[in-house]
Formats: structure tokens, sequence, C-alpha cells
């Protein structure tokens, strides 16, 4: 019986090196993450696919992912920080590529950083602000400000060569050299410099807010030339602006938190900070995503107030639509992502003290309704290249629809899978569900043939 086994792998090993077409899936519409919230506006919405299932492409080991943080990816990469250190994944595999140490950001409510990629290097501000090659970890430069303190809550953002950054109880924003991290110029706000700067280029501005402290009222959002740091204009609010400003078409919009109750979402014309509009919110520093013609943002925090996600009208502030308090998503840390008629979403979870997400969840863009969910993860979900990323219990998790056929995950059917699949029909490596071409819950010699038959073109699938 072993030697027929042989003899039969044998034959199809034969016949698999004879084949030379690779059929390779319809591409998804790529779209790199590089920045906190997507890119330098915040738009939190990518032009990618994403999955319709909730199917699992990979888990990465425990490496002490910041249970609020959110990814940055970028050629081929998941960079995301990690308390004491920064990591580099591969996106397709989750495998560790690199990490290193940093002095990691204040802890103030479990505090969150995301790291920024541009142009070849990995840009991290927690106590300090470093710049690394996203290649090899090297430390490039690092900025200390004069102030020693650092970003709560936020991370920089880089643009047209600077680096904008905040050293939150230091009360100071700070623009850099993106190639030597000089300072630039600074800039004092009113309170606590919490959140991730906003910059639009068209208009050289950059968007960033303050509050004056945890259980205090009066909060400010500036707008501040980019170039020289001179204020164009602000807009003060009897509650806090915790979280970050996206940019919209000639409007910004930002979260506000209210310690004492409703939070609100407030539109705000970016030429002079006058109000559009502002709609009643549970309290929230999540920074609002902009696509299809609306916005969308959840707030809430467990124990003192419900959980919500919401989705706005953009030119008008008509609720369209809400999530069941019972369904508890989202909450005030959790920045939702937008992408292929997908709402990507949190299940925060809070007890003794400690914070963490125990679900990733997908919600029909247009009526708020669940399309899939998952029950690990939900932080701050990212979304490139047709894939789903979010952090949970100090992973990062993938989600990606199953390539069927595809058993070694390089994107396309060729021999090689076929050679993997009979491998796991013999049992001398582990079966995995993209193996699986009949769905019958296990991996046999005919699903290397029906391999084989799609790498070889005569499938007709």
């Amino acid at each position: 019986m072993a030697v027929q086994l042989m003899n039969r792998k044998t034959s199809i090993i034969i016949l698999l090196t004879m084949v030379t077409l690779a059929i390779t899936p319809p591409s998804a519409s790529a779209s790199n993450w590089t920045q906190f919230h997507c890119d330098i506006e915040h738009v939190g919405y990518s032009t990618s696919s994403a999955s319709n299932t909730g199917d699992i492409a990979w888990i990465s080991d425990n490496i002490g992912a910041h249970h609020a943080s959110s990814v940055t990816i970028a050629d081929g990469r998941i960079f995301v920080y990690c308390d004491d250190y920064l990591a580099s994944l591969d996106e397709y595999t989750g495998e560790v590529l690199w990490n290193v140490p940093v002095n990691k950001t204040p802890d103030v409510c479990g505090s969150w950083v995301t790291p920024t990629y541009n142009n070849g290097y990995v840009f991290l501000s927690a106590n300090e602000t470093c710049c690394f090659n996203a290649t090899n970890g090297s430390l490039v430069w690092m900025f200390e400000p004069p102030t020693g303190m650092g970003a709560v809550d936020g991370g920089c953002t880089i643009s047209s060569g600077m680096v904008f950054t905040s050293d939150w109880d230091g009360c100071h924003y700070y623009c850099l050299d993106e190639e030597t991290g000089e300072e630039l110029w600074n800039f004092t706000v009113d309170g606590k410099a919490q959140s991730t700067p906003a910059v639009s280029i068209a208009n050289a501005r950059v968007f960033f807010c303050s509050y004056v402290g945890i259980c205090m009222d009066d909060g400010v959002a500036y707008c501040v030339n980019m170039t020289t740091g001179d204020e164009i204009w602000n807009f003060t609010t009897d509650n806090s602006f915790c979280g970050s400003v996206t940019i919209g078409d000639g409007v910004v919009y930002l979260p506000e938190y209210n310690f004492d109750g409703d939070g609100a979402l407030y539109a705000l014309y970016s030429e002079n900070g006058t109000v559009k509009w502002t709609k009643p919110v549970e309290r929230t520093d999540s920074t609002p995503a902009i696509a299809y013609g609306n916005v969308y943002v959840c707030g809430g925090c467990i124990g003192s107030s419900d959980l919500m996600a919401y989705c706005f009208n953009a030119t008008n502030g008509d609720l369209l639509w809400n999530t069941s308090a019972s369904d508890e998503l989202g909450n005030w840390k959790c920045s939702v992502a937008v992408a292929d008629e997908k709402v990507f979403v949190g299940k925060p979870y809070y007890k003794m003290g400690v914070m963490d997400y125990v679900g990733t969840y997908a919600l029909d863009a247009s009526t708020g309704e669940i399309v899939w969910s998952y029950p690990e993860g939900g932080s701050s979900p990212a979304v490139a290249d047709g894939m789903v990323f979010t952090v949970g219990g100090g992973r990062v998790y993938c989600f990606n629809e199953l390539f069927r056929g595809d058993v070694n995950h390089d994107g396309s059917i060729a021999a090689e899978d076929a050679v993997m699949a009979l491998e796991m029909a013999v049992g001398s490596v582990l079966p995995n569900d993209e193996a699986d071409m009949n769905r019958d819950g296990k991996v046999t010699s005919l699903d290397a043939l029906m391999i084989l038959q799609i790498a070889a073109g005569n499938s007709g699938i």
C-alpha cells in the first residue's frame, strides 16, 4: 500500500513539473493604509476590496500588540505598536520580521499610538518621536520633546517632508524635518495636546485638538499653517476635544468627549472654523471616517454610557442609522474603517481595570446591519490589499476571503500548491482550508488533482 501511494505521489509530482501556467486571482483594489486612519486627512476609507465572509487569513503570535492601537500597512509589511517595542510583520503571513525597543507612551487610560510609514521609513511617536528604517528597524533619528513628555492617544502624521507630532501634557504640537528630526516649529495649546494631526496639503493647513484634562471642561480645535505654525483659527467647546480631526470637502469633522453626558460630532467649515452642523453621539475620541457621502463614527464608555456606531449624512448631519445599544459595538477608543460598502468596528471589553477588544464586526455601510463577525480582535481596524487588519489580546488579526487552491498563500495557483496539497493528503504537512477544493472537510489527492487542473488552465473556472 505504501509503495502504491508513493508511486501515485511520484506520478503526480512528475505531472506537476510539466505545469508552467499559473492563474492569478482577480486582484483586489490595492490601497496602502500608511498613516493613522489611512492617510494624512484621516478619512478612514480604503479603495480596497474587503472580506465578505470574515474568514481568517492569519493570526499573529501574542506579540503584545497594544489593545487600543491600529496597524499601518505598506509595502507588504504591517507595523504595530507593542508598548515597549515597535514590530514589523509580514502582511501575508503575520510572521514577525523585526522588532525594536521604544520608550512607551505615558499610560493615560490605556493610551495608544499608531505608527506611520513614508518612503521606506516608519515613524513612531511614543515617549519620543523616532524614525526607523522600515526594512530592518534600524534607528535613523530620534526627537525628544524639550518638555520631556510623550504623545498620548495619537501619533505622528507625515506630509511634504514634515513630521507633525505632540507631547500631551507638555501642551505642544511640533513640526519636524522628516529627514533629520530637527524641530521646524512648535505650537502651544490650551491644555493637553492629544490628537493625531490631520493635514490638508491643498490649503497648507494642519488641524489638531486639545482639552484641559480628565473630568474637566473646555476643549479647543486648532487650524494652523503647516509651514509656519501660525494660527489661522480655533474653535472652543464646553467639553473635551480628545480625538483627531477628519478632513472632508471644505469641512472638518471632529468628536467631542463629555465626561458628564452625551458627546457630539461636529462639522466645521475648514476655512474659518464656524459650525456647519453638530449632532449628539455617545462620548467619544473616535476619529470619524468619510465615505459614500456619509460620516461614520462610534462612541461610548463601558460602565458610563451605551456603546454605539453611527452613520450621518456628511452634508446636513441627518442620522441615517445607528447600531443598537444591545449590540455593544464601538466605543470611545475605536475608530471605524470603511471599505467595499462595509464599516468595520470592534466590540470592546472592560473588566477589573483591563481594556481590550473581543470581537471584529463588518456592518453594511448603507444600513448598519451586521454582515459578519468574529469573536476576537476589533481595535480600530485597517483595510488594504483586500484584507482587514485589527488588534486584540496582544495579537494582530488578518481577515481575507479564502482563495481555494492558493495553498501556500502567495496570491496565485501554481504547481507548488498542488505539491503541497498532496503532502497534506499523505499527512506530511498540516492541511489548510485553501487546499480543500471540494469543501468536504479534508484534503485528499483529489484536491491536489483539482489544483493541478487549475494551474494547468484546464479547469474552466
